[in-house]
């Protein structure tokens, strides 16, 4: 099937190919027949409204738009390349995975660098005249290009929840400022800081920004958990904080200390916890978080 992008308008020409039962390909030039070129500004977007409408019209499953909060899948051509090098995942996945993992291990920002470069990532440091860290960039060891350098990552295009400004705000939200008298009534244990926040956790469900930090913090507890979990959890728990991820990228901005008790939870689980005991602590930590949240959605 073949036509014309703009109906009686002069436009682009374009085929449609068939290529399974559950989909077609679309191939189209980017020159109109008078030469012109189309605007292709947030074609992405337009095309989803498009499929937005098409559903609607033919009584389709009606699928949610876009919020620009997604991670970008890898290109065809970093897919490639890891295969070339024998990696198992390219260089942002890489990335993003083990920036992840270090974020409960730290913080701030500066320990926060630190971490990265000694658990070997490449990074670039962006620095103000003062001094002060202003972002940064992270690179996989081995990742070079055509000319032999090192390629480097924005931190909020490795993921949109990974850059700088983010990552200081969640990390801020784990030390709040304190009377010095509040210390003697502070949860002295990750399970009584669990404890205060399923406490308000209702609460604070019924307010966006308030439930957008806490499934952020909880996919820090699931992360710290996989980190401390038996081996014969590990990978399940793994891949069970990856795939939690997707729900933490959100256009809502997160009222993080409202989820400060769950991430100070999770910051002493992956501080605190060794050994069998402490791994059966972090897993049951997070088994019970998860269950408060879902089993009131349900």
């Amino acid at each position: 099937m073949s036509g014309c992008a703009c109906g009686l308008r002069i436009g682009c020409r374009w085929i449609a190919v068939r290529h399974a039962d559950d989909h077609i390909h679309i191939l189209a030039t980017t020159v109109r027949e008078d030469g012109r070129r189309p605007t292709l500004h947030d074609s992405g977007l337009r095309v989803g409204d498009a499929c937005r409408e098409i559903e609607k019209d033919y009584g389709l499953r009606r699928l949610k738009k876009g919020d620009r909060t997604g991670t970008r899948r890898p290109t065809q051509a970093e897919m490639h390349k890891a295969n070339r090098l024998g990696w198992e995942q390219p260089s942002r996945e890489w990335l993003q995975d083990r920036i992840r993992a270090a974020i409960p291990h730290v913080t701030n920002a500066e320990e926060f660098i630190a971490y990265l470069q000694a658990d070997g990532i490449e990074v670039q440091a962006r620095r103000g005249p003062s001094g002060d860290l202003l972002g940064y960039a992270a690179g996989r060891p081995g990742d070079l290009n055509e000319a032999g350098e090192q390629i480097f990552h924005p931190g909020g295009k490795i993921a949109p929840d990974l850059s700088l400004p983010k990552i200081k705000a969640r990390l801020e939200s784990s030390r709040p400022e304190e009377h010095p008298t509040a210390r003697r009534s502070r949860p002295s244990t990750p399970w009584q800081q669990v404890t205060e926040a399923l406490d308000t956790l209702h609460t604070d469900l019924a307010d966006d920004t308030h439930a957008q930090a806490h499934v952020t913090a909880l996919g820090e507890l699931l992360e710290t958990t996989a980190q401390k979990a038996p081996d014969t959890l590990r990978a399940e728990l793994h891949a069970a904080a990856k795939a939690f991820a997707r729900a933490q990228h959100s256009q809502i901005r997160a009222e993080d200390s409202a989820a400060h008790a769950l991430r100070s939870a999770a910051r002493d689980i992956v501080h605190t916890a060794t050994g069998p005991d402490g791994s059966a602590l972090a897993a049951l930590v997070a088994a019970l978080v998860w269950a408060e949240l879902v089993v009131p959605a349900c």
